[in-house]
């Protein structure tokens, strides 16, 4: 090929380079954007639960639940409100029991992306191996938030680093990576 016809072809080439960067960035810029939104409604659902807390007279809503105030969550993790739901899986993350692995796993099945997240969260920080299967569920989540909390759970679970899985891709590039890690969760029963 002549150095001619290798410039234009890199000329040809370049304009959809700077419109697959600008997409990029967009797409970044859009998930950040996102990822502000939930931070800012987990603040506050932290808040409201604070104030729940208090008013229940159940005290410090930072620190593990006692023997007296796990079952009231656990009742709570199945509230028809969402926000409930939530919180209570905040509170029940707090430290592993028999009780919060149970609700955790309930609710990764919920309908409120968020109820999903915070379970999927719990199971992780609990490194609860044995709902690997489960938490790979997460991985075709119609949420990108959720998507992404499910693959950073199976790592932190052990599942390999080498799979690489971006949360935001279209469903058709997702494909070899969900099944792939499926694999491994499923080899853990």
């Amino acid at each position: 090929m002549s150095a001619l016809a290798a410039q234009g072809t890199a000329a040809d080439v370049r304009p959809a380079l700077e419109a697959l960067a600008r997409d990029l960035e967009l797409l970044r810029d859009s998930v950040r954007f996102e990822l502000v939104a939930v931070d800012e409604e987990l603040t506050r659902i932290r808040a409201a639960l604070q104030m729940v807390s208090g008013a229940l007279g159940e005290g410090d809503a930072t620190g593990p639940l006692s023997a007296d105030e796990e079952p009231r969550w656990v009742i709570r993790a199945a509230d028809p409100d969402p926000g409930v739901r939530f919180s209570a899986l905040v509170r029940l993350g707090r430290k592993r029991t028999d009780r919060s692995v149970r609700a955790s796993r309930d609710r990764l099945s919920d309908v409120d992306a968020m109820v999903v997240w915070q379970a999927i969260r719990n199971l992780s920080v609990f490194r609860e191996r044995s709902a690997a299967p489960e938490i790979a569920q997460g991985l075709d989540h119609d949420k990108a938030i959720v998507r992404e909390i499910a693959f950073e759970a199976l790592l932190r679970l052990g599942a390999p680093t080498d799979i690489e899985f971006e949360s935001v891709a279209p469903p058709a590039e997702r494909v070899d990576a969900v099944r792939r890690l499926r694999e491994w969760a499923d080899g853990l029963r």
